[in-house]
């Protein structure tokens, strides 16, 4: 079985606590090992992150720690700080200190340095990364089990050079340099957001990051200006033959909680080597199950919300759907699909920033 988890790593609004650890509870039962808060709307450990995290935060962190410990879950703990790469030679003791202290309250089995979607400038920046990298290995107490980074660059996609900046020549060879073993590197597939990840995929990543790639896996997650207008209720397509490919597999989910449970449990399902027509079969009974007096009509126009998207709906289509939600009032799932319809989750560029 794969080293199987979920990275809280998307724009938007983070998850609601008990909402969280209610879908923790039922992926550990899935087989899934690890959970890492990544929330990119948690400024205090990104765009804010050398003022220090409030009180308020650290306490939930605290508790978040405490939730995973009971399920059995390794914890994991994300730094994304921004311009760090521009900034490092005035930042360095005060990034360092607060990493090292996070490490040692939070005590995550994972930590994860994060360069990823900031503007990269200048041909040194691999350099620089691999500095920085080599500096939080000096620091890191001894409960940090694993330690893994997402470049820059962290798909074969160009779109990456058409948000980011191009990535500089060598930019791999250079980060990967005499970069120690213990360090694991995120890898999201051949795109951004892949339909599919193969055995000859990891490959290749294989071959450029001079180890196995750590699977950053952007199936189901709908933040984005044109992926937010769906909801993936589906099963995860291909991903057969990974394991022992890669050195482990995180799931990036949907913003609507209590909708990812099913469809993240396929991927486990997948990794078990149960036959795709099976997991299929199982998963558009559960989500039946899940959907309660809904699913009569939701299940007959899932294609409107998995294929079509929230944008092409006509007002018709809309309501019908939204009447379907409100058949059973205390339903998480109607909840959340209603809120979508609605537009509560329509994109807002100021998640970006």
């Amino acid at each position: 079985m794969a080293y199987l988890g979920l990275i809280e790593g998307f724009y938007g609004k983070k998850f609601k606590d008990a909402d969280r650890l209610d879908l923790l509870s039922f992926l550990q039962g899935c087989g899934y090992q690890f959970y890492i808060y990544a929330p990119k709307e948690e400024r205090a450990l990104r765009q804010d992150l050398l003022q220090g995290l409030p009180a308020a935060s650290q306490k939930r962190l605290e508790q978040l720690r405490a939730g995973c410990t009971e399920l059995g879950l390794d914890f994991g703990l994300a730094l994304s700080p921004y311009n760090l790469t521009a900034t490092y030679p005035s930042i360095k003791e005060r990034f360092l200190q607060l990493t090292a202290s996070y490490a040692r309250q939070f005590k995550p089995d994972l930590l994860c340095l994060l360069f990823d979607d900031q503007k990269v400038s200048g041909t040194e920046c691999a350099r620089v990364q691999r500095q920085i990298i080599e500096d939080v290995l000096q620091i890191l107490p001894d409960n940090v089990k694993r330690f893994i980074i997402c470049p820059s660059y962290y798909s074969f996609d160009p779109l990456l050079d058409k948000l980011f900046g191009a990535r500089p020549d060598n930019y791999f060879a250079t980060l990967c340099q005499h970069l120690p073993e213990r360090v694991e590197i995120f890898w999201t597939g051949n795109n951004i957001v892949s339909a599919d990840i193969s055995p000859e995929d990891v490959s290749r990543a294989s071959e450029i990051l001079g180890r196995r790639p750590f699977i950053w896996d952007n199936y189901p997650v709908n933040d984005g200006k044109n992926i937010s207008n769906f909801l993936y209720l589906k099963p995860f397509n291909g991903r057969r033959g990974l394991a022992g490919l890669t050195s482990g597999h995180a799931v990036n989910p949907m913003l609507q909680c209590p909708l990812n449970a099913y469809v993240l449990k396929t991927l486990a399902q997948k990794y078990a080597g149960i036959p795709d027509p099976e997991i299929a079969g199982e998963f558009e009974q559960n989500l039946r199950t899940q959907l309660g007096k809904g699913a009569d009509i939701l299940m007959e126009q899932l294609t409107m919300l998995t294929e079509r998207g929230l944008n092409r709906l006509n007002a018709l289509q809309k309501a019908m759907l939204t009447a379907a939600c409100e058949l059973e009032r205390n339903n998480p799932a109607l909840k959340e699909i209603k809120d979508f319809l609605s537009g509560k989750y329509v994109f807002d560029p100021a998640c970006l920033t």
